[in-house]
């Protein structure tokens, strides 16, 4: 397989050298272990207010929900709630990451809730 490289790079190849890498999606992984765990009332809560914030601009894409229980080892099912979501590049979820309803709604829900809370940020 033979790659394509943009028109500018065959004629001034320098300039290919200080071209800044475009801008890759990023995945923002939430896993969120509850104070109670298995309380049901609560994660509700927590996913009910997680996709709220798909509201907030930037948020391209976000799902919320209970881990799919696994007997594979190498499955970590052990947290209450997951939220995926998706954004255009990292400048936009450093923007949602302070926007104030993410804030209010982290401080308010997420953080009462939760004992622990692990994520994961992936761009692509």
């Amino acid at each position: 397989m033979r790659l394509k490289r943009p028109f500018s790079c065959v004629l001034f190849p320098l300039l290919c050298l200080f071209t800044p890498p475009a801008a890759a999606d990023v995945e923002h992984v939430v896993l969120c272990w509850l104070n109670k765990p298995g309380d049901t009332e609560a994660a509700r809560a927590l996913i009910r207010v997680s996709k709220e914030l798909r509201d907030i601009p930037g948020v391209q894409n976000l799902v919320a929900g209970p881990p799919l229980a696994s007997e594979r080892p190498v499955v970590d099912d052990s947290f209450d709630v997951g939220v995926v979501m998706r954004f255009a590049d990292a400048a936009a979820l450093e923007e949602y990451l302070n926007h104030p309803e993410h804030v209010r709604r982290v401080n308010e829900t997420l953080r009462p809730l939760c004992g622990r809370i692990q994520i994961y940020d992936i761009q692509h």
